[in-house]
């Protein structure tokens, strides 16, 4: 009878095609060696990441995609964008002049090199490390334990790993349909490789579903020519990917091929803070907050020369399910609320207004001299941008959820859930009743920054006696207040009332929490 210490334990390895082998090796009768080959699952559900927005690695085409464009590999491989101005942003960040980069920092696991490709491989070096790295490296450790045994002690092991390694919960007993001993121990019956699919997030999300479509394809042809079985995915998203795998699932037939999507932090229904950026930059705080200004867009000015040509950024914009009135302007007791029906015409396309989303002076920055027809060719492409690209990928994902739909938010930071404008001079004797706000004329001097941070200078037409029939003001761009508005919660970016979508969409589309 053999002896426990005179087996021999061989794991599985890949071979050139994919499929798996095990490397076994005689030994002399004498030994009474036993071989015990560990049984792998043949069944596969790959799990695939789409990172949000700016979270993707970009290149150049052509004869440039050597060139590194966009690499998020670190804090140092961006601060090269810190001493960018708004003309170099305009003309490297174009959507039409990059694409994703699949060359970034992977940190490698050799565990995992006898059940799936390489990380590299699995599209790992498509996302930026900084951001995802530690993520991807932490959820395939979970998915892939099957060194531990699905007894008493860990049969729920998948399920608390990520309730309390990675989730701020107060009581993991409280998630909602929580996975069941059967059904985790169900898991253990399939192998959950890790995947990453980034997109080029500065064109339309549309044809980054496109992409995500193709690879899809791909991954599940590749581990079926291996001689495994694989029908479906599981999306996992943050942010704006949540945006292009809703597209994917519902506007591209991808929901067949799909087994549940798990959204983090989507801006269902657009972002304020979006509006936000274009009109003042990133307004983050703190040492760490000014570094990150500098590296993503510090004002208008550079966020106006980027945003304004990327239809996949604008297409966080708040859309009309977001709800009426979140753009709001403040001038001493004068209250105005927009927009009263249409964010499209009433905000995004409103041409020589301080206080609409798009400055034209601030599109084409290699136009230096502003000379007008440059203007007007630039903010006709501007327009049409946002009526032919934008609008109706906004307006047309409606409804659409995959039918298998989990999600999560983030609540504890304060979120633009409104934007307010507010005047910080007052004159007196002054009736703001009179005061032409809305229609006021942008101080805008040689020094295009002048204007393109979170203040605004404007002479407003007034109907009081004052000499001086225009009136100077100021107004800032107010940071969210959670104590004055309980609504201004989210992750920093995404509200909660975005994110966690509406109950009537639950229900029109079967969703779970």
């Amino acid at each position: 009878m053999t002896s426990k210490n005179n087996k021999i334990f061989i794991d599985p390895i890949l071979d050139e095609v994919g499929r798996l082998v095990y490397p076994v090796h005689t030994y002399p009768s004498s030994d009474e060696m036993e071989a015990v080959l560990r049984k792998v699952p043949s069944r596969v559900v790959p799990v695939i990441f789409l990172p949000g927005v700016m979270g993707s690695n970009l290149r150049g085409v052509g004869d440039s995609q050597i060139e590194e464009i966009w690499r998020l590999d670190g804090v140092s491989s961006l601060l090269g964008w810190a001493m960018k101005d708004a003309r170099e942003r305009k003309n490297i960040l174009n959507p039409d002049l990059v694409q994703v980069d699949p060359r970034g920092k992977v940190e490698s696991n050799e565990a995992e090199s006898g059940y799936f490709r390489t990380r590299q491989e699995r599209g790992w070096g498509e996302v930026g490390a900084m951001n995802y790295g530690g993520f991807l490296g932490w959820l395939q450790s979970a998915l892939h334990d099957l060194s531990k045994k699905p007894s008493s002690e860990v049969q729920l092991h998948r399920k608390q790993a990520i309730g309390k390694q990675n989730l701020e919960l107060d009581d993991i007993s409280k998630i909602k349909e929580a996975l069941s001993r059967e059904e985790v121990s169900l898991s253990y019956r399939y192998l959950l490789p890790v995947h990453a699919i980034g997109y080029n997030w500065l064109e339309s999300n549309a044809k980054s579903a496109e992409r995500v479509s193709e690879q899809v394809d791909k991954i599940i042809d590749e581990y079926r020519a291996s001689g495994r079985m694989c029908e479906k995915v599981i999306l996992v998203t943050h942010s704006m990917g949540g945006l292009v795998a809703r597209h994917y699932s519902e506007k591209l037939g991808g929901k067949e091929k799909i087994l549940g999507v798990v959204h983090g932090v989507i801006p269902a229904l657009g972002a304020a803070s979006a509006y936000q950026r274009m009109k003042m930059g990133m307004g983050q705080s703190g040492i760490k907050g000014s570094v990150a200004n500098k590296i993503l867009g510090q004002d208008a000015e550079e966020m106006t020369a980027v945003l304004s040509q990327s239809p996949g950024s604008l297409q966080l914009l708040p859309g009309s399910e977001y709800g009426m009135g979140w753009l709001k302007i403040n001038d001493n007791g004068k209250e105005y609320s927009l927009p009263e029906s249409d964010p499209y015409k009433e905000i995004y396309t409103v041409r020589d207004k301080w206080w609409g989303l798009c400055d034209e002076r601030l599109i084409n920055p290699n136009n230096t001299s502003l000379e007008s027809r440059k203007l007007e060719q630039d903010w006709r492409d501007y327009k049409l941008n946002l009526t032919v690209i934008v609008k109706p990928f906004i307006e047309g994902l409606k409804n659409c959820y995959n039918h298998n739909t989990h999600l999560f938010y983030g609540a504890g930071i304060s979120t633009y859930s409104d934007v307010l404008w507010e005047n910080i001079r007052r004159y007196k004797g002054v009736d703001y009743n009179e005061v032409d706000t809305l229609s006021g004329r942008l101080e805008f001097s040689e020094l295009k920054k002048i204007n393109s941070g979170s203040s605004r200078r404007i002479h407003s037409t007034s109907g009081s006696s004052l000499e001086n029939p225009e009136l100077p003001q100021t107004f800032v761009l107010r940071d969210p207040d959670v104590n004055k508005n309980q609504a201004n919660q989210g992750d920093g970016t995404v509200p909660v009332h975005s994110a966690r979508v509406r109950p009537g969409d639950f229900l029109q589309s079967g969703m779970s929490i």
